[in-house]
């Protein structure tokens, strides 16, 4: 068996065992280095993150002046329902006045006109006493004696409307109108008064039409026509308190008032009165 040659190496090949140590000692050292630098890193990275933040400080805007108040609208006026008309008057419903002889007297007239309020003809001249006052003659006379005649009437003449009428002697007469005479009041005692105006009629108004247009809540079909014992043609209203003439260019209205009585004692004397109705100065 051949002879196996060992071989040494050279000194300066062998390792030093001083060497070894220092790089072991240079391994452990930057190990710690890492380590300590590692923790030195992550302790300001945690420091760092939850550390508060402050906000980079805002910029300064204008600010905007405040708004203007409000002013509010004016309320539109409220649109209120029409106000309902009234209802028209209740037409004054008078009662009968008592008349105990059925002449057509009142027993009130019979008493101013002389008569007999138990004889419908009081003068025994076959013509009853109520229709001889209607007609204008004289209940008390007899035969064709006129009322004007009698005594118990008196003409009151108005010149400047030109027209005459009688009436009673007991009655009062109240020129409502002084200057002019356009209204003529003859009173009764009693509280009852007969007006007489004169209205001029420059427009040519029927009598119709102008008590119509005085009086619109009354239907026309409850206005009578009327003709007086003079011949002048008219109306009369549906109580038969008011009556309207047509004459000569002019309307003439008598109206009745009753005051505070509730009986009409003096029809047949304002029937009277109208028939007696004349014209003057024509």
């Amino acid at each position: 068996m051949p002879e196996i040659e060992v071989r040494t190496l050279p000194p300066e090949f062998l390792p030093k065992e001083e060497k070894k140590k220092n790089f072991f000692w240079i391994i452990i050292v930057a190990v710690i280095i890492l380590v300590g630098g590692g923790g030195v890193g992550a302790y300001f990275y945690l420091v760092s993150k939850n550390a508060p933040v402050t906000p980079p400080p805002a910029a300064s805007l204008p600010v905007a002046p405040p708004p203007a108040p409000l002013v509010p609208e004016p309320a539109p006026e409220p649109i209120l329902p029409p106000e309902p008309l009234p209802p028209p008057p209740t037409p004054q419903v008078l009662q009968a006045a008592p008349d105990s002889d059925g002449d057509g007297l009142t027993d009130d007239e019979e008493v101013i006109y002389k008569t007999n309020p138990q004889n419908p003809d009081t003068d025994t001249d076959n013509f009853i006493d109520g229709n001889e006052v209607f007609k204008l003659y004289s209940p008390i006379a007899g035969g064709v004696a006129q009322l004007a005649d009698s005594g118990l009437v008196n003409f009151f003449t108005n010149d400047k409307q030109n027209y005459s009428i009688l009436y009673l002697i007991s009655f009062g007469l109240d020129l409502v109108d002084a200057t002019n005479t356009t209204k003529i009041a003859f009173t009764v005692g009693t509280g009852e008064r007969f007006v007489v105006t004169a209205i001029s009629n420059d427009e040519s108004i029927s009598p119709l039409n102008y008590y119509l247009n005085a009086h619109p809540e009354v239907p026309i079909t409850s206005i009578s026509a009327f003709s007086s014992r003079g011949g002048f043609g008219g109306v009369r209203s549906p109580d038969g308190l008011e009556t309207i003439l047509s004459v000569n260019g002019k309307l003439y209205s008598f109206v009745y008032e009753v005051g505070g009585n509730i009986t009409k004692r003096f029809a047949a004397t304002y029937n009277m009165m109208i028939n007696s109705f004349r014209v003057t100065n024509k």
